[in-house]
């Protein structure tokens, strides 16, 4: 019996090592961004977070590393609501792990049992265990040396009720946590040997925030464009022009700008929105100028009854923090609108206004901006362009205002220039060239045109529409 004895106690021994197997050190430990810090929310709020458990192999002199572990893990002051082994060396290789022909259960637990050897640190506590054989036919461990990721966690607590104050939570290898089956106990098979790791733990507090009295900032969409004067154009041709969309943030008692927004924008009667874009704004990628990195963007025209305008979504950035400024103005979108000019001597102001409801491919758009966990409805300013309506008021190239384009305009153009004659009677009509610069070139350009066979000013020949110019008696017969 005495043998017998002895052999059982040699048999156990080189089963069950703690901590060791022929030198190297094994331990089982806890990664996440929460282990050491805090999770904060609002009083009573459920948070939550993930991590990770690892299995560490150092001191190795084998070439072998682990080929299967059990854990078992339990939360004080929280709770342990899923484990699994996806994402890890744990899953199936057909699932980017290891395990190839082996064995996986993975489980919560809420009841608890003496192990094997004794233990039962999971007593009255919610755990979790989970227990891996890599494979019963190949060859495959871990690395020799090195940590892996065996299992992941999500672990949930709730903040306390008092504003400002914190609660501690704990993550710990507790042996004894029961499943399905008999209790488990933190244990890791390496070069055949069953050895007892050493057992980490993650700790954190989970806070109730302070209530902040941080009034958002002010926001106003508006747009940018040439709409200070009246915009005198001729009857019958189209007026086109490209506004901007601006952001202004104003009153900004936070440390952040905005991150994103949505806008819709729709035209009144008479006037149209033939595009929307955001190049060359804030709302364009980093790489072509803007500060989007990533994050999101859809613009786009919105049609329909009662429908027709434009929307455009934009997120600066997802995987980092993109703000704007935390005061000024920027531009986010840009419009190409278009309409007629109204007829000879008619004045029309045309307007683009910021309306919700507006829907383009996904549900309807309201006007809003992301800033500082603030969802802030703008104030918005609309835009008006006042445009006049004129015939043709005088002829192109009639230097002396008489009805008639003939030598005469020229001399009457190179007295003005040079000999201290009058003055063309629509300084407009007389740059025959089109350069926008009156010098002897319009005198010659135009002498060519009427005896040499050169071309027509690009203006058009007779009667036209000069703005800059009153209107000349041989345009109004």
């Amino acid at each position: 019996m005495k043998f017998s004895g002895l052999i059982t106690l040699v048999a156990v021994y080189s089963l069950v090592i703690s901590g060791r197997s022929y030198g190297q050190d094994v331990d089982l430990s806890f990664d996440g961004d929460v282990c050491g810090t805090s999770l904060a929310g609002d009083p009573g709020s459920v948070q939550s977070t993930g991590i990770d458990c690892l299995l560490t192999t150092s001191n190795n002199p084998t070439d072998g590393g682990a080929q299967g572990w059990s854990i078992s893990v339990a939360a004080r002051g929280g709770e342990i609501t899923t484990i699994t082994t996806d994402g890890t060396v744990g899953a199936d290789v057909a699932q980017g792990g290891l395990r190839s022909v082996g064995f996986e259960k993975s489980e919560l637990t809420t009841r608890s049992g003496v192990t094997p050897g004794g233990g039962n640190d999971c007593d009255g506590l919610n755990g979790a265990v989970s227990a891996v054989v890599l494979s019963f036919v190949n060859p495959i461990t871990l690395d020799a040396e090195g940590s892996a990721v065996i299992a992941k966690l999500d672990v949930e607590a709730t903040a306390p009720v008092e504003a400002g104050a914190c609660a501690a939570v704990e993550v710990f290898y507790a042996d004894g946590c029961r499943g399905a089956g008999q209790p488990v106990r933190n244990a890791v098979t390496l070069n055949a040997q069953t050895v007892i790791p050493g057992l980490g733990r993650c700790g954190f507090d989970v806070c109730a925030e302070q209530e902040q009295d941080v009034r958002p900032a002010a926001m106003e969409l508006s747009f940018s464009g040439d709409n200070d004067e009246t915009i005198t154009g001729l009857f019958g041709l189209t007026f086109n022009q490209t506004i901007d969309c601006t952001l202004t943030t104003s009153e900004n008692e936070t440390e952040l700008g905005a991150q994103g927004w949505s806008i819709g924008v729709a035209p009144d009667d008479g006037i149209n929105i033939i595009a929307i874009s955001i190049e060359g704004t804030v709302s364009a990628e980093a790489a072509e100028g803007g500060l989007r990195q990533g994050g999101f963007e859809k613009s786009e025209l919105t049609v329909g009854d009662g429908n027709v305008g434009a929307v455009s979504a934009v997120v600066l950035g997802f995987s980092e923090l993109v703000m704007l400024p935390l005061s000024g103005t920027e531009v986010i979108a840009r419009l190409d609108i278009q309409c007629p000019y109204p007829e000879a001597d008619v004045t029309e102001t045309k307007v683009i206004r910021y309306v919700d409801g507006l829907r383009g491919s996904g549900q309807p758009v309201d006007n809003v901006v992301a800033q500082a966990d603030f969802d802030i409805q703008p104030s918005t300013v609309a835009y008006e362009v006042t445009l006049l309506g004129i015939d043709e008021n005088a002829t192109t190239y009639d230097c002396n205002t008489d009805g008639r384009v003939n030598i005469a305009d020229a001399q009457c153009l190179l007295n003005w220039l040079f000999l201290g004659g009058p003055a063309p009677g629509c300084l407009e009509a007389v740059n025959f060239n089109g350069d926008n610069r009156l010098n002897i070139a319009d005198g010659i350009s135009g002498l060519n045109f009427l005896f040499l066979g050169g071309p027509p000013p690009p203006a058009g020949t007779g009667c036209q529409a000069y703005p800059d110019c009153e209107n000349e008696a041989s345009c109004l017969q």
